[in-house]
Order: C-alpha cells, then structure tokens, then sequence
C-alpha cells in the first residue's frame, strides 16, 4: 500500500495537487496532518478515491475535524496528529507517551516544518516535512507492506 503523506501547506494546494498527480496512478490513500485543512477539503473533492483523512492543526481556526485519529491501514496501526498538543517543537516525550498508549505502530506528525523519520520506544515517527512553506517544501510517500514500513520524502518544485 502505498500513501501520500502532506502537512502544514498554510494555504498552498498546488505543491498537493502537483505531487498527487506524479504519484496518483498507484497511490492507495492520502493523509493531511493540518494546517492548511482547507486545502485538503479541497483535495477531497479533487480525488475522493484516494484522499482519506486530515486532523487538525493549530492554525486551523474554524474548521470542522479531529486533533488526531488512529486509523488500521494493511495491519499497521497508525496515529496521526499535527503535533502541536504533544509539544513536539520542544521534544518527543509526549508524542511518544501518546503513540504507546494507543498501540500505534506509527506516528504521522507536522508542525515543525522539518523532515523526520526515525523509530524510539520500538514505534516508527515520520514527519513529512512542509509542503507549503520554506524553501525546502517537501511531502511524504509511506509503503506498508503487513509489517514493513518503508519511508521517503519527495520535494515539490513550482
């Protein structure tokens, strides 16, 4: 299974629609971990087959949704967040804390704009980066295969 990862485009859908339509032919979901939910509400409607959830962010003022979800794709448990609440800007602590509590397998988080992928307390973390500000404007591609988890970034260009 293949799945798109987005986070923070603050407004930014063309970096989305652009990775989405290099990856759209074998891409089984795509996840929005917030700010920026608006431009996901919109993706929606572009590619309703694939887009298949966002929470919030902590820019998302008058949006309608959830601050996080766990969802079950292809036997891997997945917590995905913004990050925001768990302080995620100061350390993973907290973050942490919350994935061993609800199973998860793994973690999809933003909110710092930076690229992350590593494994702590045995779960595997991944942030897909910004792909709506800064000048590295980056997005995620997970591929779930039962248990292995294999991760990369990809870059948007305008």
């Amino acid at each position: 299974m293949k799945i798109l990862v987005f986070s923070d485009a603050h407004g930014e859908i063309r970096g989305m629609e652009k990775a989405i339509r290099t990856h759209e032919m074998d891409t089984d979901a795509i996840l929005y971990l917030g700010d920026g939910t608006a431009a996901a509400e919109i993706l929606l409607g572009q590619f309703p087959d694939i887009m298949h959830m966002a929470v919030l962010g902590n820019n998302d003022f008058g949006h309608a949704g959830v601050w996080e979800c766990v969802l079950e794709l292809d036997g891997v448990r997945i917590l995905c967040t913004h990050g925001h609440k768990y302080g995620v800007k100061s350390g993973m602590e907290h973050l942490c804390q919350a994935a061993i509590g609800k199973e998860a397998d793994l973690v999809l988080f933003g909110h710092t704009h930076l690229c992350a992928d590593f494994t702590m307390e045995g779960i595997r973390f991944f942030n897909p980066g910004s792909v709506g500000r800064g000048r590295q404007r980056t997005y995620g591609v997970i591929y779930l295969d039962g248990e292995n988890i294999v991760s990369s970034f990809g870059k948007v260009q305008y």
